[in-house]
Parts: structure tokens; C-alpha cells; sequence
């Protein structure tokens, strides 16, 4: 630490174990008293979608990759939960306790997502939604989050999201996120005569 003086790994290990299990709580909204270590309630225990799924400061998530995404070439960062979403899908949109992440702070996490493991701006859900579109709908902004997750993955925008039917820079215009809008067509311009044709 900044003093120099070294904290030592098995009380690192523990208060690290603490945190998981505090997170864990939070993502399921289950109190932690309650909370068996070894899974919450009968569900897999996921510790980045733990720590995506609740509002803590970014430097937690950046622990959290350099801890749990290394290992297994990164396994933890393709784990998916019951409703086939990675950590990049929870950060896009995930909900607790009733409040969205912050915009400043959810930008910060995909951005970190996205760079650790690109691919999981292409993957979509058990119900066919990407992190795109789930972002789109949440109301993010382009410059915190849905640019990130366009330069991850610009086929994305040609993609008829599977529970609106709309093109995501349709979507973003109907949760009036007109920028968002403007950003999609302006970058992929042809996606409007597809959308036309699809209408015919």
C-alpha cells in the first residue's frame, strides 16, 4: 500500500471473500445473514455479475477482472446467469433495488467489460438481447455507454432487437434518446434503407 507496509494474502483473501459475499447479497437481493458460501438460495454464485450488479465504485470491478477474469482464459468474464447474460449484459442495464447504475459509473464498468472481453458485445441473451439494445432501453447515453458497446460491435446496430422488433437507433428514438438515434444512423447510415425494406 502506499505507506509500504504489506497487508498479508490470507487476510487480503478474507476480506475479499467478505465483499463477494456482501455483493452477492446486494445482486440477489438476499439478506446476508441468510446466505449459504457456496451458492445464494440454489443460483450459481457469479462474482463479476456480483460485483457489475450493484452501484460500487468502478476500481471494485477492475479488482474484481484482474482477480476472477484471468482465470480459466477468462472464463468468468463468459459465465452466464439464469437468464443467459454476461457481466457486459448486466452492466448495459441490470437493475437493483429499483435504481439503475449511475450513467457515470455504468459507463466505466462496460468500458472496462468491453475491453477485457470484446466478444461479449456480440453475444446475446436466453431472450435474444444484446448489450446494445438492453443499454438502448435503460436510457444510456452515447458517450457513456453505447458508443463503447457500438465500437465493440458495429453489426450489432443492423440487429432487430427480439422483444421490441426495432432496429436499436428505432428503439433508442421510442425511450427518447434521440442522440443515441442520431449517433446509430450517422454511423451506419444504410441501416435505414433496411429498415425500410424490412417494413414493406
Amino acid at each position: 500500500n502506499r505507506r509500504g507496509t504489506t497487508v498479508p494474502k490470507k487476510s487480503s483473501a478474507v476480506v475479499w471473500a467478505k465483499v463477494l459475499l456482501m455483493a452477492g447479497a446486494a445482486y440477489h437481493s438476499i439478506g446476508a445473514d441468510i446466505l449459504p458460501k457456496s451458492d445464494f438460495c440454489g443460483k450459481p454464485f457469479l462474482p463479476l455479475h456480483a460485483i457489475v450488479g450493484v452501484d460500487q465504485h468502478p476500481s471494485m470491478l477492475d479488482f474484481a477482472i484482474r482477480v476472477h477474469g484471468e482465470v480459466n482464459d477468462g472464463e468468468m468474464l463468459r459465465d452466464r446467469d439464469g437468464e443467459g447474460n454476461m457481466p457486459l449484459h448486466c452492466a448495459a442495464a441490470f437493475v437493483i433495488g429499483g435504481s439503475r447504475l449511475s450513467e457515470s459509473r455504468r459507463g466505466s464498468v462496460v468500458s472496462m467489460l468491453v475491453n477485457a472481453y470484446p466478444r461479449a458485445a456480440r453475444e446475446r441473451n436466453r431472450f435474444g438481447r444484446s448489450p446494445l439494445n438492453l443499454a438502448i432501453e435503460a436510457g444510456a447515453t452515447w458517450e457513456g455507454v453505447v458508443r463503447a458497446l457500438f465500437e465493440a460491435a458495429p453489426e450489432a446496430v443492423e440487429i432487430r432487437d427480439t422483444e421490441s422488433k426495432l432496429y436499436p437507433f428505432m428503439l433508442a428514438a421510442s425511450v427518447v434518446s434521440l442522440d443515441v438515434s442520431y449517433q446509430l444512423l450517422r454511423l451506419s447510415p444504410n441501416v435505414i434503407a433496411k429498415g425500410c425494406c424490412d417494413s414493406e
